[in-house]
């Protein structure tokens, strides 16, 4: 059987101080949202952020995506 590459993957991204300072990626959404959970328990709400992105994967080179917080 022949590993297929999942369809969407996410993206944790964590930024300090309106600086983005590390970006990691998940093939499952459960990991992604555990791993921005971890990061917030050290943040400073008023200065840092996480976001968890949802990405499609497709045949393009590069993507573009927007980064907007929930």
């Amino acid at each position: 059987m022949e590993n297929q590459k999942p369809d969407m993957v996410w993206v944790v991204v964590l930024v300090e101080s309106g600086i983005p300072v590390c970006a990691e990626v998940y093939r499952d959404v459960e990991s992604a949202w555990a791993r921005g959970k971890s990061w917030r328990e050290d943040m400073r709400p008023d200065y840092d952020e996480v976001g968890v992105f949802e990405v499609e994967i497709g045949t393009q080179d590069s993507y573009q995506i927007e980064l907007t917080t929930d």
